[in-house]
């Protein structure tokens, strides 16, 4: 994928990142009305990198799955703050495609104008 398309698709994909986002604390009327809330967060893999010395264990996963079901508890609560961050992080790789599709299309007039 050429730079452009890459910053075409980068740019549609934080579109519809914050199209989702804006469902948070948005009302709605389906399933009896209410406000929109993050329900869960199941995809989180959390692990601990440290090795204590040369030749031991280096990544370790939550002791036990009732700790990683409360960390999956807590990302859900923090998900619009998490959700909001995400986004950012999106935004920031967005600016560096706009940089490489401007040296590419720029490389392109140049070559047609020689």
């Amino acid at each position: 994928m050429d730079a452009i398309k890459e910053y075409t698709q980068a740019k549609r994909d934080i579109a519809n990142a914050k199209q989702w986002e804006a469902l948070i604390g948005s009302p709605y009327n389906g399933g009896g009305g209410g406000i929109g809330k993050v329900t869960a967060a199941t995809t989180v893999k959390m692990e601990i990198y440290h090795q204590h010395s040369n030749g031991d264990t280096n990544y370790h996963a939550p002791p036990s799955e009732h700790l990683a079901a409360c960390i999956c508890m807590v990302v859900t609560d923090m998900g619009p703050t998490i959700i909001a961050k995400a986004i950012a992080i999106m935004q920031q790789g967005l600016v560096q495609k706009a940089a490489a599709a401007k040296v590419l299309a720029d490389a392109i007039a140049a070559d047609a104008s020689a």
